[in-house]
This record gives structure tokens, sequence and C-alpha cells, in this order.
């Protein structure tokens, strides 16, 4: 899962220090971390301190697996977008209402997904060809890995556990 704001706050740092990000690819798969996401988990946290982060990523893996979750390629079909935050957004809003909040946009929402597109719409890529090249050219391939067992979903000390499984 991708939080594009965040992660273009942090390309920006990274390209400031002088280190190019040419090489920074994003599977269009991954889901995005839209701030519906982030104000759930906050709000969730505060009745029920987990320890989450607050970045939404419980949020996230919990419409991921209602099949209500938004992904990298939906920036690239902005009509296709929209209908489906047409359908997500009453619900997310129903949501922020129970916990006090204000509702979000549409308009909002799909302003922000533009800017998304724009600044990263390039990166968005199937990644298994690209990893299957790079594995047949014998490039180094870094991936992001954290946590072990007792932060598991299913093998962890629940509910003190990622909303990933991290085995």
């Amino acid at each position: 899962m991708i939080d594009p704001a965040s992660l273009l706050e942090e390309i920006a740092g990274v390209e400031a220090a002088g280190v190019s990000t040419a090489n920074l690819w994003m599977d269009r798969r991954a889901h995005i971390v839209w701030p519906y996401h982030r104000l759930l988990d906050g709000a969730r946290e505060q009745g029920n301190a987990l320890g989450t982060t607050r970045r939404g990523i419980g949020p996230v893996y919990g419409d991921k697996s209602a099949y209500r979750g938004l992904r990298l390629g939906d920036l690239l079909h902005p009509d296709f977008l929209r209908q489906r935050l047409e359908t997500v957004l009453p619900l997310k809003n129903h949501e922020l209402a129970y916990y006090g909040l204000p509702p979000l946009s549409l308009t909002d929402l799909l302003a922000q997904a533009a800017t998304w597109r724009e600044r990263l719409g390039p990166r968005i890529v199937d990644a298994v060809p690209l990893l299957r090249r790079a594995l047949q050219e014998g490039q180094n391939i870094l991936l992001e890995g954290q946590l072990g067992i007792m932060r598991d979903l299913d093998w962890g000390i629940y509910p003190y556990v990622t909303s990933s499984n991290p085995l």
C-alpha cells in the first residue's frame, strides 16, 4: 500500500539530498492510502488504543479485503476512479460521522488524485515483468519488509498486530 501524499514528500526530500529517484517504481496493484484512512485510523485509536501508527494502514487493509480498495492503477483511469470513489466515499463519510469527524468532498479527493496521477503516473507500472527482467539480468532488487511473527495478523499477539502478513 502507498500513501501518495507521504511518498511525494519523501521523494522531494531524497531528491533534495541529491539522490536520484529515477529507478523508483510502484506496482499498479498497490492499494492507496486516502485521507479518510488516516482519519479513521486515528479516530479508532482514540477509543481502543492498540498502538497503531495512525497512518491508515489498518483501514486500507480492511477496504482491500472488503473489495472497497482503490489501487494506484486506478489513478491512471480517472473515469473509473470517480465511479469507485462515488461508491466508496458515502460509506467512508458515514464512518467519519460516527466518530464526529466532518465528511470529505468527492471533488477534493478527485483533485488530489489528479495531482498524484500527474506526479506519480509515470512511475506506476506492472512490476511483475520489471522484476522478472531484473532477476534475469542479475540486478539488485530492494524489497521492503518489517516486523515478524509476533506482529503477524494470523500468528501474532492479536489484536496488537499489523494488518498485513509479514511472514
